[in-house]
């Protein structure tokens, strides 16, 4: 009959994002401002409710995580 699958848990969007978000590397401002000066585009991510009060990226993207996790 096969062999019995191995109990992964419950499918949830964590557990789905997981192992893509394990693939990031998050840059830290100053080089942020290095790779976008050797041509990089950035995208700002965060919803507008946290872009709001903190003002957003001057020159990047505004793209929000929520819609690049689900547009795949």
């Amino acid at each position: 009959m096969g062999e019995p699958k191995e109990n992964i848990g419950p499918l949830t969007v964590d557990s789905l994002l997981a192992p893509a978000r394990a693939e990031l590397r998050r840059l830290s401002p100053a080089e942020a401002a290095v790779t976008v000066a050797r041509g990089a585009r950035l995208v700002d991510t965060p919803p507008h409710f946290q872009r709001a009060p903190d003002g957003e990226i001057p020159g990047a993207i505004v793209i929000e995580r929520n819609h690049l996790e689900w547009q795949g």
